[in-house]
């Protein structure tokens, strides 16, 4: 079993991809500073019960419980259960709707690399933390976190779980490696009131000492790629994926050049990897986002693609 995504991570994308409680303004941007520079990937949903109140009224939410739609999607469930929620259900204990109903707020969730390398020695995952407001709703979330475990427990072997107090913190572990360094299948703590989720012991206690001494890294390119995001956008949107283009870039470039070293030890190359990538201006490419808002029925999609603002490549 790979370390599995976070419970706030899998809402969050689900939620930008598929009452209410006011997002004390800022926790987003609160969050984004606590994260290391060598996040590559963000998922962010601004208030988890409005997004999924106005899904349910949008376009798309209404054409999905439509009859027909249901019989034109069929032969994709399962006894008549769409695949997202058969996962939910075998992962969580419950239907994703009921799953993302227990997120009273905000939720983020950040994939933290050093190198493509990394990932690799760590079975293709990458390390991550989330968090989200619990709000009202903590009793409720740790009564879904108690289910996820016993349910990791009862189907994966060689899952053990434990407790372990870090940053003065009790943070409740699925793991099936205890060496230093091994990434978990899933740890949380309720910090204050948010719950942090990561699959990295390091990572956990990082976040966890930044949110209680608000001691933020402030990555810098980051930050200013979400502000040109959200000013592409006119706001902050109600969904957002993002991806560090500078550094997944530069992972792509390397590579590049490390496989063109490699061929032209037979014979030269008509066009280097450095030819292509000037040409095509990859070096140049800084971050990819989508964003989603939905409001009165309507759905908005956007996709910022932000470059240097003078680019020389084709892209």
């Amino acid at each position: 079993m790979k370390p599995a995504l976070p419970k706030s991570a899998l809402a969050a994308l689900a939620l930008a991809l598929s009452t209410i409680h006011p997002v004390r303004a800022g926790v987003l941007e609160d969050w984004l500073k606590l994260l290391p520079p060598s996040t590559i990937a963000v998922i962010s949903v601004k208030d988890s019960p409005e997004l999924m109140a106005d899904w349910e009224k949008s376009g798309i939410g209404r054409m999905m419980q439509d009859e027909a739609f249901k019989r034109w999607t069929a032969p994709m469930m399962k006894d008549g259960e769409a695949p997202w929620d058969t996962f939910a259900r075998e992962n969580f204990g419950e239907s994703l709707h009921d799953n993302l109903a227990r997120y009273p707020g905000a939720s983020l969730a950040a994939f933290v690399a050093d190198s493509p390398q990394q990932i690799e020695e760590q079975d293709g995952v990458p390390a991550f933390i989330a968090f989200s407001e619990t709000g009202d709703k903590r009793k409720e979330l740790e009564e879904s976190m108690t289910r996820e475990k016993e349910l990791a427990l009862a189907k994966e072997d060689g899952v053990k779980a434990r407790t372990e107090e870090i940053a003065g913190e009790q943070v409740e572990i699925l793991a099936k490696s205890e060496e230093p360094g091994a990434l978990w299948e899933s740890g949380h703590a309720f910090v204050g009131g948010v719950l942090v989720e990561s699959n990295s012991a390091a990572l956990m206690e990082q976040m966890i000492l930044a949110l209680k001494n608000g001691a933020a890294e402030n990555p810098e390119a980051i930050l200013g790629h979400i502000g040109r995001i959200e000013a592409l956008h006119g706001g902050s949107p109600d969904a957002l994926v993002y991806f560090n283009g500078e550094v997944l870039m530069q992972w792509a470039v390397t590579a590049a050049r490390e496989f063109g070293a490699t061929a032209a030890k037979g014979s030269p190359l008509p066009v280097t990897p450095d030819q292509v990538i000037e040409a095509l201006g990859l070096q140049e490419l800084q971050s990819l986002a989508l964003m989603m808002n939905l409001e009165d029925g309507q759905s908005v999609f956007d996709l910022a693609v932000l470059h240097a603002s003078k680019p020389a490549g084709l892209l």
